[in-house]
């Protein structure tokens, strides 16, 4: 972000992931962190929206399941290929947009998560 600022121009993306929007038993370090990602990302926005007058943009790319190495997923149809996954990423950075689901089915499913009422 600093580049950024002393260029006064840029974009920055990060990747967070949809596990931000609820901790889950099996991993709850990891939605700790990507929330913690998603926040960090927010607040450079603003800062960065402060600084630049718009001229830098910060996009929040929050994947669901990608087939990676590290992927256990439940059912195939929720996996993306890691190639349509950074097309999504793409697609969004092409639109500046501050938050971006990849794929973009994801959204419906983080509505969802965010309307549910919380375990525990």
């Amino acid at each position: 972000m600093k580049h950024f600022l002393d260029r006064g121009q840029g974009h920055l993306v990060g990747i967070s992931s949809v596990a931000k929007l609820r901790g889950h038993g099996d991993a709850p370090s990891y939605a700790a962190t990507k929330a913690f990602v998603s926040t960090y990302l927010d607040g450079l926005r603003d800062l960065a929206k402060r600084r630049s007058a718009g001229r830098i943009a910060v996009t929040e790319a929050c994947p669901g399941f990608v087939d990676t190495a590290m992927m256990k997923a439940p059912s195939a149809f929720w996996v993306a290929s890691p190639e349509a996954a950074a097309e999504s990423i793409l697609k969004a950075v092409r639109r500046r947009a501050k938050h971006a689901y990849i794929t973009p089915r994801w959204g419906l499913i983080g509505v969802l998560l965010r309307l549910m009422p919380r375990p525990g």
